[in-house]
């Protein structure tokens, strides 16, 4: 079974890779009903692997719904915070193209860069804003200039 369930991911990641996202859906959703109970314990690679290939292939469908339950899938199921950045992507995509998501879409961005070890000011101070639009212009001007 979980070979097939492998041999089914690579079909859908070279579907994928090809824009044929029915056909790597159609893979991805035979992939995992191959999985047993208790997948994720036992297969947890494969089951990351399929679940995160389901939410990029039905994002890129336009199946919402199902995208998100795949996301859910790995955001519940996930061992360690890097294993979601795949979804997290997914997530950041949808949320970013969904015009009306677009704050939702930044905060989101924001949470994730700051589990990264990151963080941003909540008010960005002007001086810095300032000194870093500087900085920028004289990187840009400086590398013209070469």
């Amino acid at each position: 079974r979980l070979l097939y369930a492998q041999l089914l991911l690579t079909a859908a990641k070279k579907a994928t890779n090809t824009t044929d996202f029915a056909s790597a859906s159609t893979c991805v959703k035979c992939g995992i009903s191959f999985l047993a109970v208790g997948h994720w314990e036992s297969s947890y690679k494969l089951s990351l692997e399929l679940f995160s290939q389901s939410a990029l292939v039905e994002w890129a469908l336009g199946n919402t719904e199902q995208m998100m339950r795949s996301l859910d899938e790995v955001f519940n199921n996930a061992n360690r915070f890097e294993d979601t950045l795949r979804a997290a992507h997914v997530k950041l995509t949808y949320l970013r193209m969904s015009g009306n998501l677009v704050s939702e879409a930044f905060a989101y961005g924001f949470q994730v860069v700051e589990q990264l070890g990151e963080s941003f000011p909540a008010a960005p101070d002007n001086g810095i804003i300032v000194k870093e639009m500087l900085d920028t212009k004289q990187l840009v001007t400086g590398s013209l200039n070469e």
